[in-house]
Parts: structure tokens; C-alpha cells; sequence
């Protein structure tokens, strides 16, 4: 060192205030970056059962070893699969979010930017936001919302072929949406009916599921009660359909749901028990005191 001309101290001086200069501006811009707001996002499976039970899955999806909790939901014959997508402020401010949604990737490969997301009405599970609208997070803080996800695959499939990936999506005001990580998306072939991999799937499964979605949004605590009276109807009737079957069934749901309620679900369930009473199976396994 003590063989260095003055001109080359000068250079070995400039070099390490450029390094200084270089650090200082990285460290400046991630104190920026983690001053303002951070969202992160989470897609998860859930699934709930016909006492209303829930279990959420890892964001990874359901694996091939669940938990005891996770395999005493497995033995119910009556589920539905949901999505629930949460997004939480990491950063140090606050941030509003709007548009809480399911992502199923771009609009056209050229557009990155123009992508399908999908909301449907939330359901009034857990602390499960009720309504999709704006949302004002303090740092911390999160929100969600769950969705019954296939009546919200079933519509993508109509205009994307192939195979469909799904991602959490949020937006923070006057910003990029945000979405769940890439390595954690759902990937949902063509033929593919269920995320949820343990549940027994049947006729009686898919009565059921028609049920719950009727009344789900109209009083999410009354579907239990409407299951048995519709089950309890199925078994009285047997296969003997005529004119009257879809008032007499409104009747029946009426003691559950009330007459507002029960004139709305009709449209939804009574097609689902023409399809099941087609086929001469009504052995449905539930009790009710209506019979």
C-alpha cells in the first residue's frame, strides 16, 4: 500500500464513496419500500360439512396426510368445497383494498396485465367478510372472504379451455392487484368436479350440495334445517312425480326456511330432487321428525 501514487489513493478514495453512495440508495429504497403499505395474499381450500362444521386447508392445498380433525370432516357424506382468500397488511401503513377476488390468469397471454377475476356473493363463515366492498387495513390487520368456488369455475370454463389455474387476488387503492403466490395456485383439469380429495361423492352428495346452495346465501344457518326437510320429502315421495311435487316441496321447506325463503330456494333445489328421485334411490340416511 505504501507503493500507491497519489492519483491511485484517488481512485481507491473514489471507488469506496461510489460503494458508500450505492449502499446508502439500497438501503434508502428499502426503508421506502417498507414504509409504506404490503399486502399479502392466501388462497386456501375449505370445506363444510352438513352440521356446518369448516376446516381450512393449507394454502398448498389438501395434502396426503391430513389431521384427525381433518379426517373426522372426511367421514361426513355431505360437503362443499369453498375458496378462502385472505389478505393481510404486512407493511407499516395503512392501506385500502378493494376487489378481494378469485384469479384465474391472464384475459389474452399478451396482456399480462388484463386478467379473469371472479367474485361471487361471500358467505358469513367464521369472521368472513359478509360483503366484497372496500376495506381499510391498519397495519396488521386482515380480511377475507370465502366463496363457493365451482359455481365460479363452471362460468370460467365457458370461455377458457384447458386447464385452469387459480390465484388469491386484492387490490390496494391506486395500485397493481395483488396476488397469492404463483407456486401456490390451484390447478384444475378439464374434467376435475372437487378440490376437496376425502369426501365420499354421490347422488345424495349432490342433492345436498344443491340444497346448500339455494339457502346458503339466503340464511347460511338454516341449511342444515332445509337438508332435512328436503331429504325427509325425498323419501315420502319415492318416484311418484306429478303436478303438484314442486308446491308440495315448497310446502315442506316453508317449516325450515319460511314462505320468502322457501319460494326463493325452490327454483334451485327442485331440479337437483327431480334428477335424484330419477333414480329410484331415495335411501338417504337422514331422520327428521317430519316424517
Amino acid at each position: 500500500m505504501d507503493g500507491l501514487t497519489t492519483a491511485q489513493w484517488a481512485l481507491l478514495i473514489s471507488l469506496a464513496s461510489a460503494v458508500v453512495a450505492v449502499t446508502s440508495l439500497f438501503w434508502n429504497m428499502v426503508l421506502f419500500w417498507l414504509s409504506g403499505s404490503r399486502l399479502r395474499v392466501r388462497l386456501s381450500p375449505m370445506v363444510s360439512i352438513v352440521t356446518g362444521e369448516t376446516i381450512t386447508g393449507p394454502e398448498s392445498g389438501w395434502g396426503k396426510s391430513i389431521s384427525d380433525e381433518a379426517r373426522r370432516i372426511a367421514e361426513s357424506p355431505l360437503w362443499v368445497d369453498l375458496a378462502h382468500v385472505t389478505v393481510i397488511n404486512v407493511g407499516r401503513t395503512a392501506v385500502s383494498v378493494w376487489n378481494i377476488s378469485l384469479d384465474f390468469g391472464r384475459d389474452r397471454w399478451w396482456k399480462p396485465r388484463s386478467r379473469y377475476t371472479v367474485t361471487g356473493k361471500p358467505l358469513a363463515i367464521g369472521k368472513a367478510r359478509l360483503e366484497n366492498e372496500d376495506v381499510r387495513l391498519e397495519p396488521g390487520e386482515s380480511a377475507s372472504v370465502v366463496y363457493d368456488v365451482w359455481p365460479l369455475i363452471q362460468s370460467i370454463r365457458k370461455t377458457k379451455r384447458g386447464n385452469i389455474q387459480i390465484r388469491g387476488s386484492a387490490a390496494p387503492a391506486g395500485k397493481h392487484a395483488k396476488k397469492s403466490p404463483v407456486r401456490q395456485r390451484w390447478k384444475i383439469s378439464p374434467d376435475e368436479e372437487r378440490i376437496w380429495p376425502y369426501g365420499a361423492e354421490s347422488d345424495e352428495t349432490d342433492l345436498y350440495v344443491a340444497v346448500w346452495r339455494a339457502v346458503a346465501h339466503l340464511d347460511l344457518s338454516k341449511t342444515y334445517d332445509a337438508w332435512l326437510s328436503v331429504a325427509a320429502f325425498v323419501r315420502r315421495l319415492g318416484g311418484n312425480i306429478d303436478s303438484r311435487t314442486s308446491s308440495k316441496l315448497e310446502e315442506a321447506l316453508r317449516s325450515s326456511l319460511g314462505e320468502t325463503h322457501a319460494g326463493i330456494a325452490i327454483w334451485g333445489i327442485f331440479p337437483a330432487v327431480l334428477r335424484r328421485v330419477s333414480g329410484r334411490n331415495t335411501s338417504l340416511g337422514v331422520e327428521s321428525d317430519e316424517e
